[in-house]
């Protein structure tokens, strides 16, 4: 029995690539950034826990320093009723974004392990720069309502949207 609680640790605990693994505890998620180039910057408790992730400052085409982020949210679902389509509704509505593509787990590719998921694809600009957002919306067996969001640059997409892509495929159920 020992055994496979130390067996059980250091899986959790290894990295996959380059990127370290978190253990998200609030939602009972395992998440893993791409590369070294990533750390958890912020982690805030309360009812809406918030992990705040970034990548160290990439320069863009026009030699600005850029960092991309990851942010993941957790926080009571019970009032959704398992209605991913309505909570990630409700959730897009915060942000005035354009929406380019919506996913759910039926989708060929689909990169999130949870069925109860949807991926939105979206476009925004701030203060004269293009960016890309990914939303990610799931609400767990147990009701816990995570939003995830990536966002980066449009000028970075090019060369650093697979870490996004990167990041999806690791959510997984603990």
């Amino acid at each position: 029995m020992r055994l496979i609680i130390i067996i059980t640790l250091l899986t959790i605990q290894q990295t996959f690539g380059q990127g370290q693994k978190f253990e998200i505890k609030e939602a009972n998620m395992i998440f893993q950034v791409p590369n070294k180039e990533w750390s958890l910057a912020t982690k805030k408790e309360g009812d809406l826990v918030s992990y705040i992730f970034k990548r160290n400052p990439v320069t863009d085409s026009n030699g600005r320093k850029i960092i991309p982020a990851m942010m993941i949210y957790v926080e009571d679902a019970a009032d959704y009723d398992q209605d991913v389509t309505m909570y990630t509704i409700n959730k897009r509505l915060q942000f005035q974004v354009d929406v380019d593509k919506m996913m759910i787990h039926e989708n060929e590719n689909y990169p999130i392990s949870y069925k109860n998921s949807i991926v939105t694809m979206c476009r925004y600009s701030d203060g004269g720069l293009d960016h890309i957002l990914y939303m990610i919306h799931i609400i767990t067996k147990e009701n816990k309502g995570i939003q995830i969001y990536m966002d980066m640059t449009k000028d970075l997409v090019g060369e650093y949207e697979q870490e996004f892509w990167e990041a999806m495929k690791s959510i997984k159920e603990i």
